[in-house]
């Protein structure tokens, strides 16, 4: 309580909690893709030169760039949408689409698997 407390002694739950807020924010690491440089760059190289992100981090590596980024941190910000393509439609995979390997397209729940099944079933007592 003593942490929180405020200049003239008093205690407040709404001032600890938004200093506990303002004190949280400093502990999380930045992400690398939220510097504009460095995301513009992979984006660019994805999308206009066709680079794998595997590509991307070998090459940076070879050039000793002052940005290190794992091709790992790249997938990661291609399925978060964070090197998403301004202006895509809704329903469009984004960035993915443009990787080599496009990706496995995931199902919902109640989704069948419709391919290679015979839709007519004859019962035993009427199959040759």
């Amino acid at each position: 309580m003593k942490r929180n407390q405020q200049r003239d002694g008093t205690y407040s739950s709404v001032h600890a909690e938004a200093s506990y807020r303002t004190r949280r924010k400093g502990c999380h690491p930045q992400s690398l893709l939220a510097n504009q440089a460095l995301h513009d760059r992979v984006q660019r190289l994805i999308l206009d030169h066709q680079w794998s992100p595997e590509q991307i981090d070998q090459r940076m590596k070879q050039e000793h760039s002052l940005w290190k980024i794992s091709y790992i941190t790249i997938y990661r910000g291609i399925k978060r949408n964070l090197l998403d393509i301004p202006d895509r439609q809704p329903g469009q995979r984004g960035l993915a689409r443009h990787l080599r390997h496009h990706g496995k397209s995931r199902h919902g729940k109640g989704y069948e698997e419709r391919r290679g099944k015979i839709d007519f079933h004859p019962a035993l007592d009427q199959r040759p």
